[in-house]
């Protein structure tokens, strides 16, 4: 508790003196204070401990700014600055909300009905709803329209509202008015509130070609298991190659890349992390658990394939089992963990770089305008997109990365 205390009022005291300003007593005179007046502001000289002068720091500001200043504000806005300071993208600050959040992220798993929802003049629409949810054993379809929850009418509702009251505490139930969007009539169902998880892999399949399609959101606790199980269903309809779409994948867990990567090669190096002394920690595929997979595999890649995305995919290249097709990666190759504080807040920390089996470092390098300069993974094959062409997941020929993708293994395997 000491330590952590300490922690939070040193990412405070920090940023807070940056901007102390002028005393009292020199804005009167229009000049600056001196290094011996800001000393004696907060009361401690050099010699003092970092925790002593930014607990003088802060109990200063609380006591006599000119209105009341609440503690936490103070004390999240200095973290935020501190790890700011660093110029690192991805160590940041995560207040309560936005921990929750990014936990959610990395589980995928919520305690709902099962199902997407968008906005809607006449309440909210359901968009996709999930298999073997509590939403499709009530009946819920896609465009089905909810209209009232628990009687109450949600008409105007902002939807963030609704679903605070959709959701709850599992194994309750909630009642929802819906109007069918099969139909126009107006029902009232009841779905029991249950642990359910987002999907994260979705299929499809080529019957003309025998290619089948596996496009991964993000790289959560659940994805494995999606991720077997609708490769289960393509290679019954039978398979002559397969694509992996990895683009817009942000990443996500390092085990779950690791587990994944499982099903194609075992024993072997996923990545060498380096920690700031120097020290290695090598990541390995567990054996057992290879999957027969006798086609060709192509992994489509962009600029927003990230993280746990691009351990992937560039291990399944190091290891010689995939094509890459598409445009360069992001080039995040290092490593962060969240470091939980008291009040359910959190902070993550780049801890260490990571490097491929035998992909040189890819780390991404940016001018001062944040421009992308190089790093990522390469393409074998590089297909850009038009950006003045829609894309329509019912027409594959409008996705020129797709359509390379579906001719590369179509003459690998005719």
């Amino acid at each position: 508790m000491k330590a952590i205390t300490a922690i939070l009022f040193f990412f405070f005291g920090a940023a807070l003196l940056f901007g102390v300003g002028f005393s009292f007593r020199d804005l009167e005179r229009g000049h600056l204070p001196d290094s011996r007046a800001l000393k004696a502001l907060v009361g401690a000289d050099e010699a003092s401990a970092p925790e002593q002068l930014l607990n003088h720091s802060f109990n200063l500001i609380r006591a006599s700014y000119e209105r009341d200043v609440k503690p936490t504000p103070l004390r999240y806005a200095a973290i935020s600055g501190m790890v700011g300071s660093l110029g690192d993208p991805h160590t940041m600050f995560l207040p309560p909300k936005e921990k929750e959040a990014f936990m959610f992220q990395t589980s995928q798993s919520l305690v709902g009905i099962g199902c997407s929802l968008e906005n809607d003049p006449r309440g909210v629409k359901l968009g996709e709803v999930f298999d073997d949810s509590p939403a499709m054993r009530a009946g819920l379809e896609a465009g089905d329209v909810i209209t009232a929850v628990d009687g109450v009418p949600i008409k105007g509702v902002a939807r963030e509202s609704v679903v605070s009251r959709i959701r709850g505490k599992e194994g309750t139930v909630v009642r929802l008015t819906v109007l069918k969007a099969s139909g126009g009539q107006t029902v009232v169902v009841s779905a029991t509130r249950a642990k359910v998880y987002a999907p994260t892999v979705v299929a499809r399949y080529f019957p003309d070609k025998k290619i089948g399609y596996l496009a991964i959101g993000t790289f959560s606790d659940p994805t494995v298991e999606q991720f077997d199980s609708k490769l289960n269903g393509l290679q019954k309809k039978g398979l002559k190659g397969l694509i992996i779409d990895l683009r817009g994948d942000p990443g996500g867990l390092l085990d779950t890349a690791r587990d994944l990567l499982a099903r194609f090669f075992e024993n072997g190096i996923v990545v060498k992390m380096r920690r700031r002394d120097g020290s290695e920690e090598e990541e390995h595929t567990p054996p057992n658990f290879k999957r027969t997979l006798d086609v060709p595999i192509a992994i489509l890649i962009n600029e927003d394939s990230a993280s746990a995305s691009e351990i992937f995919a560039g291990c399944m290249h190091d290891y010689g089992l995939a094509t890459l097709i598409g445009t360069h990666t992001y080039g995040k190759s290092s490593v962060q963990h969240i470091f939980p504080m008291i009040d359910g807040a959190g902070v993550k920390v780049t801890i260490a770089k990571y490097y491929l089996p035998t992909t040189p470092y890819f780390g991404r390098e940016v001018d001062a305008d944040g421009t992308y300069i190089r790093g990522g993974l390469q393409p074998d094959v590089l297909v850009k997109l038009d950006p003045k062409v829609e894309l329509d997941p019912a027409k594959p020929e409008t996705d020129a990365q797709l359509s390379k993708a579906i001719e590369f293994l179509a003459a690998k395997n005719p």
